[in-house]
């Protein structure tokens, strides 16, 4: 028995081919989906039992009409950098997909 998953450790995947690119933005192919469903910064992440939870987003809220979505970015959220993780640069991001 492998027991319960915990956070850490080393994760060892085989993958269809190389990775064009790790940029989320540029990515086209299954290589680059399958590293990047592990290291990208989501605004919202998913439990282990698939609901949604805080990722990049402290909190989040819907429209009644379901076409607007606001999110509060986590104060703490910082790039490798150490640069801050600004609304305007998730609107470009998102926009740019």
């Amino acid at each position: 028995s492998q027991g319960p998953p915990v956070d850490g450790g080393t994760l060892r995947r085989r993958l269809p081919g190389d990775p064009a690119t790790l940029n989320a933005v540029m990515q086209s192919g299954a290589p680059e989906q399958e590293v990047l469903q592990y290291v990208s910064r989501n605004l919202l992440d998913f439990d282990a039992r698939m609901r949604l939870i805080p990722g990049l987003a402290e909190t989040w809220s819907v429209s009644p009409d379901g076409r607007a979505y606001t999110f509060l970015l986590r104060a703490d959220a910082v790039w490798e950098d150490g640069s801050p993780v600004t609304a305007a640069v998730a609107v470009v991001t998102i926009r740019a997909r």
